[in-house]
């Protein structure tokens, strides 16, 4: 079958499989009767229904092929030799083309799910060319999610956040030299038992303010997915605050969840501006070292994009923490704010200002839950972030 003008009649056909078989070596005796299969059922199930979908809707015994077809492909291991072998990257773009082609939108929707999911995987480039690397990269991953993890259940006291003249910094103390926390007083305003940052230490040391978490202070896990028993519109001065609440999982991260599981929340900080955008109900977000990736065919491949791509392809709810410093015009003036639940609906390879390659998440948030609280923060509450700094 080989590729056709453009026309109303027939689908637009890549190059034929004769050729593109004929130039991929088989990695396995079972390869080449999988090649066929899908090939086949591409070609008299997909390319078929495309050209029909044009004239009239799809019927029971169309849609039962389609589903046999998809059903295959959720069982595929894809290697960069399969999707040459077979060329499922363009058909999933037949289905995928909504002004040409009218497939039911749940195959559409799925259609839009397994190409993410093979994206997200660099369509198994980096296992078959280097397995035993990623293995030991799986591995060092794994370790580093269980070390924050046990970081974030306060199993040690190591201070997280910092603030000096000079503005913001991650940089802990040397341990040997840290101030000891003392506590405040209960009835104080901002650190005392009803403050904003209750069950927070601040510690001064030299010219730089830390903060650390009071490990005998109550504090709700992060580790679920919805609400959490967050009100819509909940603020906090600082983001260790809101890990405290179980908001959001990390003190400084972007991305909380868990791998194979999904995003259990994302902090949107307006600091990449070329990869991501907010516009309030929609707002287009990246996995970490997206802005630096030079590499023009591989996605960076971590913990955060992961878990986005589940959280796409399972469609679990994601919470949506706004910081002062986003771009959208009604983020908060100060702080953090909690602008409720979002559904990962889409993912798309895009191109950084380094010509390097990553993977752009499309969130959109969710009906039926209270709006976006723009009157949060309140004047009390700016007044509260502009005294945090000073202490107790």
């Amino acid at each position: 079958m080989t590729s056709t003008a453009s026309s109303s009649d027939h689908v637009e056909r890549p190059a034929s499989e004769s050729q593109a078989t004929a130039t991929t070596q088989t990695p396995a005796t079972t390869f080449d009767p999988l090649v066929s299969t899908i090939s086949d059922q591409r070609t008299s199930t997909l390319e078929r229904l495309a050209d029909v979908s044009k004239t009239r809707p799809l019927n029971d015994e169309d849609e039962r092929q389609l589903e046999e077809f998809f059903g295959l492909l959720q069982t595929v291991d894809m290697t960069p030799e399969l999707k040459h072998a077979t060329l499922l990257d363009r058909a999933m773009e037949v289905v995928l083309d909504t002004a040409r082609y009218r497939f039911p939108d749940h195959f559409v929707e799925l259609a839009r799910k397994l190409r993410a999911l093979w994206m997200a995987q660099n369509w198994g480039a980096k296992v078959e060319n280097d397995e035993v690397k990623e293995e030991v990269k799986e591995e060092e991953e794994a370790k580093e999610e269980a070390k924050e993890e046990a970081k974030d259940e306060m199993k040690d006291e190591e201070v997280v956040v910092a603030e000096s003249e000079e503005g913001s910094s991650q940089m802990s103390p040397p341990a040997g030299i840290r101030p000891p926390p003392v506590p405040p007083r209960p009835d104080h305003p901002i650190y005392g038992a009803n403050g904003v940052m209750r069950g927070i230490f601040q510690i001064r040391g030299g010219r730089t303010t830390y903060y650390q978490l009071d490990r005998s202070f109550p504090r709700r896990t992060a580790a679920v997915f919805g609400h959490n028993n967050i009100a819509v519109g909940s603020w906090w001065p600082l983001q260790i605050a809101a890990l405290r609440d179980g908001v959001h999982g990390h003190r400084v991260g972007g991305i909380s969840g868990r791998i194979g599981e999904g995003a259990y929340s994302v902090v949107i900080s307006g600091m990449y501006t070329d990869t991501d955008a907010d516009r309030g109900d929609e707002v287009f977000y990246s996995g970490p070292r997206s802005t630096t990736n030079t590499d023009r065919d591989v996605a960076p491949d971590n913990n955060g994009t992961t878990q986005l791509t589940a959280s796409l392809v399972n469609g679990r709810p994601v919470r949506v923490i706004r910081s002062g410093t986003s771009h959208w015009a009604n983020s908060p003036s100060v702080g953090l704010r909690y602008d409720g639940l979002y559904t990962v609906v889409d993912c798309n390879g895009a191109t950084n200002g380094h010509g390097g390659l990553y993977l752009r998440f499309r969130m959109q948030r969710r009906p039926d839950q209270d709006p976006i609280d723009l009157s949060r923060p309140t004047p009390d509450e700016v007044w509260a972030f502009n005294h945090v700094r000073l202490g107790y």
